[in-house]
């Protein structure tokens, strides 16, 4: 994800694909850096920008000047001003250190920057809560809202909270299961209650990726959507969406069938995922140019940056007994500090500054029974710390 300006624009407006905001359409971009104009595409090819290449600062320059936290360092947010109370993890981190989170209710979905504080991601009317799950760095978010506690709506948010509820077509049904990304270029991706893959976007309408039994996790600037799909013969597969809905299968490691795909850079085109077969599984990293390489054994992957540095943990999916880390090929495998008094961890993202969202988990008790509090830490460079307000 990149940092870019301010600009006028229509993000979900009353175009075909959502509809139930307030009366009117707002272009709300006041919490958006300012510098160059947006691409206006879904397919990011339009417009001027710093767009094609990474932003923040290269791993092994950030790493050589953080000698106060070699490893990075572990910053707990749970206390920072203005954070919303009950917050148990952070599930994006973007190029401005904006925070996307979720409270301990089903309402409190958020976003949160030191500077300005929590942006409450509004429930629309006759919905019972909402949950989000991913972050475009305009501050607009993914997730979906829910009904009797149970029925999810795919959903968005505009950066000042407004909701908007996807609809399969112009004054169309709304969209049951969940969004779980945006791009940059407003581009939502997502798969429905019964397991099909969509792609939405305000201009270009929504439209299906696959039949049942595909799911999309994630999209780049470029409108590539990544995730899986199943063969004839019933196995998932890894796959990889052009923004024309066109399926490449990317493929397995040697001895694996199948797998699916997590992640992808906002620009680059690194793409993560797991591979599996025989009762095994294993991570790996994908190019365009150099195919499917194996990320070290027992390493799972989360999610990449614009410079191939991957985020994710090992030690099994028990989370207190996992070990959050980062790979970059350029320094291998180094694993995240943990805040004192914690025995494990998960991350969700890393953004192209290195900085690291996810939440931390301790064994507590009252007295009478132990139980586990999670809390939401982002890890990050000695020099950044000042970005969360630390």
């Amino acid at each position: 994800m990149a940092t870019y300006g301010m600009a006028a624009r229509r993000l979900f407006a009353c175009a075909a694909l959502v509809f139930l905001a307030p009366a009117g359409c707002s272009d709300v971009l006041s919490n958006v850096e300012p510098g160059n104009e947006e691409k206006s595409s879904d397919t990011g090819t339009q417009g001027n920008g710093p767009f094609e290449g990474p932003e923040g600062e290269a791993p092994s320059q950030a790493m050589s000047a953080s000698t106060d936290c070699p490893n990075r360092c572990a910053l707990s947010m749970k206390d920072r001003p203005n954070m919303p109370a009950g917050t148990t993890q952070i599930f994006e981190v973007d190029e401005v250190a904006r925070l996307l989170g979720n409270g301990s209710s089903g309402s409190s979905a958020f976003t949160w920057r030191n500077a300005t504080g929590a942006v409450n991601l509004r429930v629309p009317e006759g919905y019972g809560g909402g949950v989000a799950s991913g972050m475009n760095n305009w501050g607009q978010t993914a997730g979906s809202v829910i009904i009797q506690g149970t029925q999810h709506y795919a959903a968005a948010w505009e950066p000042d909270g407004t909701p908007v509820v996807l609809r399969s077509s112009r004054g169309g049904p709304v969209v049951p299961g969940e969004a779980l990304a945006i791009s940059d270029s407003s581009v939502i991706v997502g798969r429905t209650t019964d397991g099909r893959a969509f792609r939405s976007h305000w201009r270009t309408g929504f439209r299906y990726l696959g039949a049942a039994g595909t799911a999309a996790y994630d999209v780049d600037w470029h409108g590539r959507a990544i995730g899986y799909y199943t063969n004839a013969s019933g196995a998932k597969r890894p796959a990889l969406w052009a923004a024309d809905g066109t399926l490449t299968d990317l493929g397995a490691l040697p001895g694996h069938t199948g797998g699916e795909a997590v992640a992808i850079s906002p620009r680059t085109g690194f793409v993560v995922g797991v591979s599996t077969g025989g009762g095994a599984e294993r991570g790996w990293i994908w190019t365009a140019n150099a195919g499917m390489k194996p990320l070290p054994e027992g390493f799972k992957p989360a999610d990449v940056n614009a410079y191939g540095e991957v985020a994710g943990w090992s030690g099994g999916t028990d989370w207190p007994n996992a070990v959050c880390a980062v790979w970059w090929e350029g320094y291998g495998l180094r694993p995240l500090p943990l805040p004192p008094q914690v025995s494990g961890c998960r991350v969700h993202s890393i953004n192209s500054w290195g900085d690291v969202a996810g939440f931390s988990e301790s064994m507590e008790t009252d007295g009478r029974f132990m139980f586990v509090v999670r809390t939401p830490v982002v890890w990050t460079w000695a020099s950044k710390k000042y970005r969360y307000g630390f």
